[in-house]
């Protein structure tokens, strides 16, 4: 994390060069960059080992959907959809006598 985008790719080219020493590679296709901004689409342009990382307005992390917005609508609706199915899985089916 970094709230500056030349530091930030200090940080990447450390790591890459890093991981060389121990014989790995940093997997270009999946790792991401977003950049957290409540006002608007901010572009960031940050490579790894020669190639541009693709930025993504949304993740998901730990269980929890993390977007570029900052905000949790998303994360709410997929945790209540989690909730309603665990329960109508959970439901006893009526009998019939």
């Amino acid at each position: 994390m970094s709230d500056q985008e030349a530091e930030l790719q200090t940080i990447i080219t450390s790591l890459c060069a890093i991981c060389e020493v121990y014989g790995m590679e940093v997997n270009v296709k999946k790792t991401k960059t977003m950049v957290l901004n409540k006002f608007g689409k901010t572009q960031c342009t940050v490579t790894a080992n020669g190639a541009k990382l693709e930025q993504v307005s949304q993740y998901k992390c730990l269980g929890s959907w993390i977007t570029e917005d900052g905000r949790c609508e998303q994360d709410i609706k997929t945790r209540i959809a989690m909730a309603k199915d665990a329960f109508w899985k959970q439901r006893i089916p009526e009998r019939k006598y």
